[in-house]
């Protein structure tokens, strides 16, 4: 759903679907289109990894404190 800071990670119709809470007949639509499309679901997949890995991954971490480590020397 479209709250917090899920839309940091998920971006609409690129990586996956932004629905508002509770709007059920989106929500029914977006399972369809995916359970129906293979390759918007792959597409998807690899989007979404490729967004966590980047933003979220071990080599992500390790810079960033790689970084800080070298501000504080």
């Amino acid at each position: 759903t479209d709250i917090a800071s899920i839309p940091e990670v998920i971006k609409d119709k690129e990586n996956g679907f932004l629905i508002h809470p509770g709007d059920i007949k989106s929500l029914s639509n977006y399972i369809k289109q995916l359970c129906e499309n293979a390759d918007l679901r792959n597409t998807m997949s690899i989007q979404c990894w490729q967004e966590i890995t980047e933003k979220f991954g071990m080599d992500k971490h390790i810079n960033t404190l790689e970084q800080y480590l070298k501000e504080l020397v």
